[in-house]
């Protein structure tokens, strides 16, 4: 999926959102990798300024979870690949629903 397709369809879900007097949010979630080996992400920087263009909320999952802990490794099963153990998904939901609610 290229980057400029990825962005056409970022648009025009905003726009269907607009017709619909819904409002839009994009969450990223990260993969293990970007904790344990603390990558940047490029597109995802690209991601979110564009979305900014179109006046549509980022939660930042990853930015969360930095500034909030230590040790993100305690978001998953002992420390390994995979998905978050049942702190990190609270964690998660807990975030989603207060930056939903606020809206």
């Amino acid at each position: 999926l290229s980057k400029n397709y990825f962005f056409k369809i970022l648009k025009m879900a905003k726009i269907l959102a607009d017709e619909n007097g819904s409002k839009l949010f994009f969450v990223y979630v990260p993969d293990y990798e970007s904790f344990k080996f603390n990558q940047e992400n490029t597109l995802l920087n690209n991601t979110e300024s564009f979305l900014k263009t179109l006046g549509v909320q980022f939660i930042n999952i990853h930015k969360e979870i930095m500034l909030q802990n230590d040790n993100p490794m305690t978001f998953y099963p002992f420390g390994l690949p995979g998905h978050f153990n049942q702190k990190g998904y609270e964690f998660v939901s807990e975030l989603i629903l207060e930056r939903t609610s606020a809206n």
